[in-house]
């Protein structure tokens, strides 16, 4: 077999050193999986295992099964700090490609917002608990609510109300007239809170609002959503069971998927290079209209995130 040419840069031997914990073994295990996702984590020697010394890993020693070395010629294993996140990454020869900065993911969300002001219907309980919060805080003179919706999944959505000073009110909003007050929302909340009605219930000893779309109750209305959904229940997730992780789709907005991953992946330094290199890829091939794959996973809640304040 031949021995693959690897290269660990100073950045992330530092990183793994830093990483690594006193009960873990010195043996760094790198997975490449013919679907393109990756994995790297300390890891006990099989004896199938072809193993790797490189002067700047130091102290560890890299390992990988037979059908890694035959796909890992080239392998560049990097630590990145831009900051504001930090995380490693794996540049291949053949599938590497460059990975969207922050300031592309907003100009990409923003492209995708709604372009009419929505139109909100409100019970009068919701509008009575309105008025008293507003007035509570100070009168709607100074005051109004701010929605923010969230699609999570074909027929779920997450809502969010807050009492705001109008001053925080920015221009890129929809401002929504109330009688006697002001509601007003992002673009991207607009999308979802079009004909939409909102109303204040107590039942079984608990009260809330309450958001009723007949829309979002229908379902995806894009078939390649569907059609996404199902490949990635199909195919993705059970190779990323392996490792405790999976990827569930949250929206997809004309030629943007938006995804968030969770069990294994949430906080995995190499949740990013799956996304990139193993998920967009496979994606690519089955649904070639969709141009970008956006991850809204917070990965600082996670152990060892990818994304971790710097």
């Amino acid at each position: 077999m031949t021995v693959p040419n690897i290269t660990v840069t100073a950045a992330a031997a530092e990183a793994l050193t830093r990483f690594h914990q006193p009960d873990e073994p010195h043996t760094l295990r790198i997975e490449l999986m013919a679907d393109g996702s990756h994995g790297l984590a300390f890891d006990e020697r099989a004896e199938a295992d072809m193993s790797l010394k490189l002067d700047t890993l130091g102290q560890f020693e890299m390992i990988m099964a037979p059908e890694t070395a035959e796909r890992a010629d080239g392998l560049v294993i990097d630590f990145v700090d831009n900051g504001e996140h930090q995380g490693f990454r794996f540049d291949r020869p053949t599938e590497s490609e460059p990975t969207m900065t922050d300031a592309e993911k907003a100009a990409v969300i923003a492209s995708l917002g709604a372009t009419s002001t929505p139109q909100i219907q409100l019970s009068s309980r919701a509008y009575q608990m309105f008025v008293e919060a507003i007035e509570g805080e100070g009168g709607p003179a100074d005051y109004g609510i701010l929605v923010r919706a969230r699609r999570m999944g074909g027929t779920n959505c997450n809502y969010e109300l807050d009492v705001m000073a109008l001053s925080t009110m920015t221009e890129d909003v929809f401002r929504v007239e109330q009688d006697g007050f002001v509601m007003w929302c992002d673009k991207i909340s607009a999308r979802y809170l079009n004909e939409i009605t909102i109303d204040f219930v107590e039942e079984d000893g608990r009260a809330g609002f309450r958001f009723e779309s007949e829309a979002l109750q229908n379902g995806w209305q894009d078939a390649r959503a569907t059609k996404l959904e199902a490949l990635i229940e199909s195919e993705i997730n059970p190779g990323l069971a392996a490792h405790g992780g999976y990827v569930r789709l949250l929206e997809l907005i004309e030629h943007t998927a938006f995804v968030v991953m969770g069990g294994g992946c949430q906080g995995c330094g190499m949740a990013a290079v799956t996304l990139q290199q193993g998920v967009k890829q496979r994606v690519r091939e089955a649904l070639p209209s969709i141009e970008h794959i956006i991850d809204t996973t917070d990965h600082a809640a996670g152990l060892n995130p990818y994304y971790q304040k710097a």
